[in-house]
């Protein structure tokens, strides 16, 4: 799909594709390659030179009406004389939110809406969420074995998974606005949360939950801020600590706490307002199951490796979910699931 070329690259605005067709046949294609840049249904009206008369546009999301860092479409769309536009779903975002078909329509331009919705939706559920509630679409990343265990009784857990599943997750991380982890991920593993092992579309940003201000200005994650920016969450503040993790180019910010720690909802609250769209969780343990328990998350994707730990004293996949009986389990929509060599990874989204 034309749209999903801007796959990583568009945030905080939507992945588009448009089609142009007249007469049976493609005359042109666009598609919205990064915020900033022409829009779909512009840069396919660009291929022919603006003029497009009697055609039909497809496109996958409504077109725009309003001004913002390049002008609008559905101006451009009648403008060029195009006759009729496929629409797969209407743009929650209240600037245009009906308002690019209500143009169209006024203008002469047949409108069709809702062709491939659910489609179209899936393709910017990030986009949607983030629209319509002010925070990032949140998937939570885990490595486990076969017995549920994510480490060692002495907390070693890399690499569980193996090197194909590894590239899966440096694939993901170059495709989303954030990274997070705990402060006791970054104490036990020293990760650069970066990607690395692919083509690398943008460094996302790398977000840590750190309430006492416990992670090493030496680590390698706080030495490289200046080159992929840090941004730490806190509650506890060190001002020696502080100022070190500050010097080394970290951002720092101060949030309220509950008896069990972060307030989720304001961590996500607050990189909504920094437009991260999407954030990849990657643990540990502690952090999955917050956030699981808070029911502040969007999509799990679950790594099985065929290891068996065989250990009661392995730390379980959801270590911070306390005991419930069946009938409280918590319950989980297969959405996919993929060999990576021996691993397998499975997706899921929230249960009924």
């Amino acid at each position: 799909m034309l749209a999903r070329k801007g796959l990583g690259r568009t945030s905080p605005n939507p992945m588009v594709g448009a089609v142009i067709v007249s007469h049976g046949r493609i005359i042109a294609q666009g598609w919205h390659k990064a915020a900033g840049l022409a829009h779909a249904e512009a840069d396919a009206l660009a291929k022919v030179n603006g003029k497009a008369p009697g055609a039909t546009m497809y496109v996958n999301l409504e077109p725009c009406i309003h001004y913002g860092r390049t002008a609008p479409c559905s101006p451009a769309i009648a403008k060029a004389g195009i006759k009729r536009v496929v629409i797969g779903t209407q743009d929650p975002n209240p600037l245009v939110a009906g308002k690019g078909i209500e143009y169209l329509r006024a203008h002469g331009v047949q409108t069709d809406v809702g062709v491939l919705k659910d489609q179209a939706k899936a393709l910017n559920r990030a986009f949607f969420k983030y629209i319509t509630t002010g925070m990032p679409w949140v998937v939570l990343k885990m490595a486990m074995t076969l017995d549920g265990a994510v480490a060692d009784r002495w907390g070693g857990s890399k690499y569980l998974s193996n090197a194909e599943s590894l590239r899966w997750v440096h694939r993901r991380r170059t495709t989303m606005d954030a990274v997070l982890v705990g402060a006791g991920t970054v104490i036990a593993d020293d990760p650069m949360l970066t990607p690395r092992l692919v083509k690398v579309i943008k460094q996302p940003l790398r977000v840590i939950l750190d309430g006492r201000l416990r992670i090493s200005p030496h680590s390698r994650l706080v030495k490289s801020a200046g080159q992929s920016p840090v941004l730490i969450y806190h509650h506890c503040e060190d001002a020696n600590q502080a100022e070190a993790l500050r010097h080394a180019g970290c951002e720092l910010v101060s949030l309220p706490r509950n008896q069990s720690g972060f307030l989720l909802v304001d961590v996500l609250k607050d990189l909504g307002r920094r437009n991260i769209q999407n954030v990849l969780v990657e643990g540990g343990p502690q952090v999955a199951s917050a956030f699981l328990q808070a029911g502040l998350w969007d999509e799990l994707a679950v790594f099985v490796t065929p290891k068996i730990a065989a250990d009661a004293q392995a730390v379980p996949v959801f270590a911070g979910i306390g005991p419930r009986p069946v009938g409280a389990f918590m319950g989980l929509h297969l959405n996919s699931s993929r060999r990576l060599g021996d691993d397998v990874l499975l997706t899921y989204t929230k249960g009924a």
